[in-house]
């Protein structure tokens, strides 16, 4: 008559178990790729602000896209050079 809580690994909801959705370097390398990105449409509107030229949408964003995608892959690739050097 009374639930028992299951403790065994096939449990749905077991908190010791929990497994990653991403490789947590593939996840780091998209998260570089996003602040790549984002950075480089900051700079084009600190641009437009200074030189007062216009920029058109479709440059900023194609330019961004391929900034985003050069940073997740130069970080993914440079991922393991620079492992023994990050801070603690």
């Amino acid at each position: 008559m009374y639930a028992t809580a299951r403790t065994d690994s096939t449990c749905r909801y077991n908190s010791t178990e929990r497994r990653a959705l991403m490789d947590p370097r593939t996840k780091a390398s998209l998260l570089w790729g996003v602040v790549g990105g984002l950075a480089f449409l900051v700079l084009v509107q600190g641009y437009e602000l200074l030189a007062g030229t216009p920029v058109s949408i479709s440059a900023k964003a194609g330019v961004a896209v391929a900034v985003g995608i050069g940073a997740t892959l130069a970080s993914y690739r440079m991922q393991p050079r620079l492992f023994g050097n990050e801070s603690p």
